[in-house]
């Protein structure tokens, strides 16, 4: 693969630009840290011979809402999208997935 210096490399992942440090840890930028914490409250009844259970999921309770992804170039220093997380305008690239519930109900006999 040719690199738009010039530079010709068998690993399209080998390049000068992929990292601001010259390890992969240093001086690297990182979007906000991805949180999540999903609650389950649910009740079980015994019907006769039969249980029922009645449960209600929250999914993302915290909806921190955080980036998941820079957008085009924005962990390449030069790059007018440096720093900058991806507002789901792109394809692919989007924010923490939104807070949901889910009710269940359950006849076991």
């Amino acid at each position: 693969m040719t690199l738009a210096n010039g530079r010709t490399v068998s690993n399209p992942l080998a390049t000068t630009i992929r990292f601001v440090g010259p390890t992969r840890g240093d001086g690297q930028i990182e979007t906000d840290p991805l949180t999540t914490l999903n609650l389950r409250v649910g009740k079980a009844l015994n019907l006769g011979g039969r249980r029922l259970e009645v449960a209600y999921d929250v999914f993302n309770a915290l909806n921190a809402n955080a980036f998941q992804q820079f957008k085009s170039g924005g962990n390449q220093t030069y790059s007018a999208n440096y720093g900058l997380a991806a507002d789901g305008s792109i394809q692919g690239q989007s924010r923490q997935f939104a807070r949901a519930g889910q009710l269940s109900v359950r006849l076991q006999f």
